[in-house]
């Protein structure tokens, strides 16, 4: 006979079973009211935990979050059909009302407990075992100094280098975190005791971070193979180890959800292997951001850029590189496994869409980790705002890529393709319909800072890449992207910037590379190395809004222009031009081009107009 304790539980178990018929179940959580011990099915009956839930739920079933905070990282071991996927939601799409966190919860939890150590200074204390991967401050990212000495200094000591006004470090010595928060109370409270601090775990294993560590890695992570039929909707992601959600099953969707403090938004189990990545994941609507990572960048050049422009290094002058690591020659910036340079997604596999998501005031959104795998990923209908590097590197390996119908606003350089790991090069690479411009305080920011990105950044400067055996019987005189670059009816708007940042050094031309029916306008097309041989250039729009521009900055705007495209004197005489609409392009040498049909020929110049809401959306639940 049954002990009457273990009766019980036993019926606590069958009462909260899944019906294996009839219609889906919907399981409530409710972190602040709910037990485990209910059944789940009603608002007043909710579970706990998010776990609890999905460890019952079966395919067509719905996890629904009610409002709270959830301090978890979940597990997701079985998920749904083609059919009847599961759908793990909140009860409704709004910022913060369902937040999902891996913050330290006797810090965010509670107001107060941090020791004033230095009140000139504004630095703060807390004990802590682990230096964090991110610090937030009422959802403001603080940027990770290597030692407490560049804290005080706000300042890279070891290479004279520029940091930020507000930021975190962590003392191993004493085992405790120091921060400092503006002291001017630009985004809110100047001592921590008076804001929310979601204090991260620590990062992965291994030289990059990313080799799981330990229970605080991922926020969820869906442990299957195969396709997963997974549904995230609605959920505030906060200050996970290594990334939010991590995937090994495909057939994935994110959707309407917010990313702070989060390294990656989403990343892949395999991290190598281009066959063993996850297919067809769809990320939509979503919202990722490091802010102020940009707004940091624009106070430092204000404050600094007189000072940097009097250093011989050129480096020095480049100064929005705090988050990145391994560009300061001493100490190496904030160390790889804290780098914002890894991208929304780490790892994308085949067939990836990421679609009418925004992306604001971050370092890079998507890197060379995000593409280097993928093939087939089409990126389309997002808004990439106020970044401080890239919106998409295609490096190292991008094969079928499709940009399009994006619209980017001061971005520093917004396409990348640079290749430095070998063969196979990325492509092919369509990139088209994009709209991208400036606001007068970009131009003005970048003016200050004397320095200029490009639209485009092309090529391989570099020749280690060929001292690698896979390279041996590549010419160095040429790179190629592989079935072609192929850049169409974008519309460009820079009055700070280039056109193309071209990388190769003198002797290495380009093949592959073609840019038709697009409208330009920028202050200079190329870098100083002039025409980037090879590259085609035909039936564009095209203005120099450089003042009075020497006169080979003219022969390079009718070079870009091309043989059928026409050349404005200013972006305000700009008008629509006839765009070629054959796939047979005659060149110069009498020589022909087949355009594929992947890229976009219409009979006038320019991108379509953006039409997309990126970014989370409310619905009619």
């Amino acid at each position: 006979m049954l002990p009457i304790f273990a009766l019980f539980a036993a019926l606590s178990l069958l009462a909260q079973e899944a019906p294996r018929a009839g219609a889906p179940t919907v399981w409530h959580v409710d972190s602040a009211k709910g037990t485990d011990s209910a059944d789940g099915r009603t608002p007043g009956t909710a579970f706990a935990t998010i776990q609890h839930a999905v460890n019952l739920a079966q395919p067509g079933d719905t996890v629904l979050l009610l409002p709270g905070i959830y301090y978890e990282n979940v597990a997701i071991t079985q998920g749904g059909t083609e059919a009847a996927p599961l759908r793990i939601k909140a009860d409704r799409v709004e910022k913060n009302r369902v937040t999902l966190t891996g913050a330290v919860r006797s810090l965010r939890d509670k107001r107060g407990g941090w020791e004033m150590v230095d009140q000139a200074l504004g630095m703060y204390r807390v004990p802590l075992a682990h230096k964090p991967t991110r610090v937030l401050a009422d959802q403001v990212d603080l940027l990770p100094y290597p030692s407490l000495d560049d804290l005080e200094a706000f300042r890279f000591i070891a290479d004279d280098y520029p940091g930020h006004k507000h930021g975190y470090a962590w003392d191993e010595k004493t085992n405790h975190l120091y921060v400092r928060l503006r002291a001017d109370g630009k985004y809110g409270a100047t001592d921590p005791n008076n804001a929310s601090m979601a204090v991260a775990p620590p990062a992965g294993k291994g030289s990059l971070g990313r080799t799981p560590a330990g229970p605080g890695d991922f926020l969820i992570a869906v442990k299957m193979e195969g396709a997963a039929h997974i549904i995230l909707d609605g959920i505030t992601f906060e200050t996970p180890g290594i990334a939010a959600v991590q995937t090994s099953a495909g057939d994935l969707t994110v959707r309407n959800c917010w990313f702070y403090g989060c390294r990656s938004a989403i990343t892949s189990a395999q991290l190598s292997q281009p066959k063993l990545l996850p297919a067809r994941v769809t990320v939509e609507q979503c919202y990722y951001t490091h802010y102020p990572a940009f707004s940091d960048v624009a106070d430092t050049i204000r404050d600094e850029a007189a000072r940097q422009a009097a250093k011989p290094e050129s480096w020095q002058r480049l100064m929005h590189w705090q988050r990145k690591s391994g560009n300061l020659p001493v100490s190496r910036g904030i160390g790889s496994p804290y780098s914002y340079e890894s991208g929304f997604i780490y790892r994308m596999g085949k067939d990836w869409i990421v679609r009418h998501n925004h992306f604001y005031e971050v370092f890079e959104a998507f890197s060379s980790g995000s593409a280097a795998l993928s093939t087939g990923a089409r990126i389309y209908g997002n808004r990439f705002e106020r970044i401080c590097d890239n919106a998409v590197e295609t490096e190292e390996h991008a094969a079928d890529m499709h940009i399009y119908g994006n619209q980017i606003i001061d971005v520093f350089e917004p396409f990348s393709w640079q290749p430095r790991s070998g063969i196979p090069l990325p492509g092919p690479i369509y990139i088209y319909d994009n709209i991208i411009t400036e606001t007068p305080e970009f131009t003005e920011l970048w003016a200050k800072a004397n320095f200029t990105g490009g639209v485009f950044k092309l090529g391989v400067g570099s020749d280690r890449m060929w001292n690698m055996k896979a390279m041996a019987n590549l010419p160095r005189n040429v790179v190629e992207a592989p079935q072609g670059f192929w850049a169409t009816h974008n519309t460009m708007i820079v009055p700070r910037g280039r056109l193309v940042t071209a990388l190769n050094p003198p002797g290495r031309a380009y093949r592959g590379f073609v840019f038709l029916n697009n409208i330009v306008a920028a202050r200079s097309m190329f870098s100083h190395k002039g025409i980037p041989p090879g590259m085609v250039f035909d039936y564009n729009a095209v203005a120099c809004l450089r003042p009075d521009p020497p006169e080979q900055e003219n022969t390079y705007c009718i070079a870009t222009a091309g043989p059928n495209g026409k050349v404005f004197a200013t972006a305000a005489d700009l008008k629509e031009i006839p765009g070629a609409t054959s796939r047979l392009l005659t060149l110069p040498d009498a020589s022909t081009l087949t355009i594929p049909e992947e890229a976009p020929l219409r009979s006038a110049a320019g991108a379509l107009p953006f039409q997309a809401t990126p970014g989370p959306q409310a619905d009619a639940r």
